[in-house]
């Protein structure tokens, strides 16, 4: 755990940033009967049914000390569905970069 706090600590170079990483998964849902409208003293109102519509996975890209942040959807969380994600992040985001520091949790 001391060694990744010690990344952290590192002073922010373009050239070798520090890229963390996270996922958030979510569940897709629809509801099944429409909000009740306003009315005089009370609020909107939605009721508790709801129709599942699946699950969605968001990995979550954020450079701290840049102050920036990308979120990707994918419909699984696999190895073949993370490869892409960091081509992309390598890609797109930083294509000029000599290396990047890749923080990961349980991926």
């Amino acid at each position: 755990m001391e060694d990744v706090l010690s990344v952290y600590k590192r002073p922010r170079d373009p050239n070798r940033p520090v890229v963390c990483t996270g996922e958030i998964p979510r569940q897709l849902i629809r509801e099944v009967y429409a909000p009740l409208p306003m009315e005089p003293g009370k609020p909107k109102r939605h009721d508790y049914h709801y129709k599942r519509e699946g699950v969605v996975n968001l990995p979550v890209f954020f450079e701290p000390l840049a102050g920036w942040r990308t979120v990707m959807t994918r419909e699984r969380r696999t190895r073949i569905d993370w490869a892409p994600f960091l081509r992309r992040l390598l890609d797109k985001h930083y294509p000029g970069a000599e290396k990047v520091i890749l923080v990961m949790d349980n991926l």
